[in-house]
């Protein structure tokens, strides 16, 4: 499958630079005029390394930039091609469903587990279905209504955090959105069965919380968790695991992963459906 080859950023402007030399020195090469193999192998190296350097000194702007690209893999996107088999459940039983949160079951292997995840759209008719991966109450309580599940059955969770936090509107607020946010971060708290979030793009707030108070909590980086909150975060690193701080100032937290060069945005996602 080639690379997926999005829109560079900004910073990224150098490499891109490079990679078009590339992708011209291979055509001629292709064509038969000359042998350019060490030609390209040179350049290939300096490009490599070039994006080494670049990715290990971004600037917090850059990894906001990076966390919120529209090209992305997404929850469902990552849900489908991770799990064997994902079965998708929708609603909260009392208002109504909420897509910019995904659930369901799944299996990987012989391991039956419950999924939940933030869900952001690809374009921006996607992003209004979505309300942009910010949940409302009824998100929030699907959410729930999934964990008491997993809880009932000893199902393992696994949850995708992508938000840029909770919906902050008038609607949302007399739906009783703290109420909801509170409600979960109580549960996942005193749940009998193991929580493992993973941070895929952004992870805001409260919003973030809602579903990513877990035992272990992984980032892949360039990517962020904030919050304001400092007892939150104190308990994070106390109960989840978390033992690293990157980017100053509390901007984020969580375990490292182990994250292709250049950033998921150039894994084959949404984008190549």
């Amino acid at each position: 499958m080639s690379e997926h080859r999005p829109k560079p950023m900004a910073f990224e402007a150098p490499i891109a630079d490079l990679e078009e030399k590339i992708e011209s020195l291979k055509a001629l090469s292709e064509q038969g005029e000359m042998n350019l193999t060490d030609e390209i192998a040179n350049i290939e190296s300096r490009a490599h390394e070039l994006k080494k350097d670049i990715y290990s000194n971004l600037s917090p702007a850059d990894i906001i930039q990076i966390a919120r690209h529209p090209d992305r893999p997404n929850s469902l996107f990552l849900a489908n091609t991770i799990f064997d088999q994902f079965l998708e459940l929708h609603g909260d039983r009392l208002y109504k469903d909420d897509p910019s949160i995904v659930s369901g079951v799944a299996t990987m292997g012989k391991q039956r587990l419950v999924f939940i995840g933030h869900q952001k759209g690809s374009n921006t008719k996607e992003n209004l279905y979505r309300n942009f991966g910010m949940p409302h109450p009824e998100g929030y309580r699907k959410a729930l209504r999934m964990m008491r599940l997993a809880d009932k059955f000893s199902l393992p969770i696994v949850s995708f955090i992508d938000t840029p936090g909770a919906y902050p509107g008038l609607e949302a607020e007399k739906r009783g959105q703290a109420e909801a946010i509170a409600t979960n971060l109580k549960y996942m708290v005193t749940v009998s069965v193991p929580i493992v979030s993973f941070v895929i793009g952004e992870g805001g707030s409260g919003g973030a919380l809602g579903i990513g108070v877990a035992n272990r909590l992984y980032m892949p980086p360039p990517l962020f968790a904030h919050t304001h909150n400092r007892r939150w975060l104190g308990h994070m690193r106390q109960h989840t695991g978390v033992n690293q701080i990157i980017i100053q100032n509390n901007i984020g937290l969580g375990q490292h992963i182990q994250h292709p060069l250049g950033d998921a945005i150039r894994i084959p996602g949404p984008h190549t459906n």
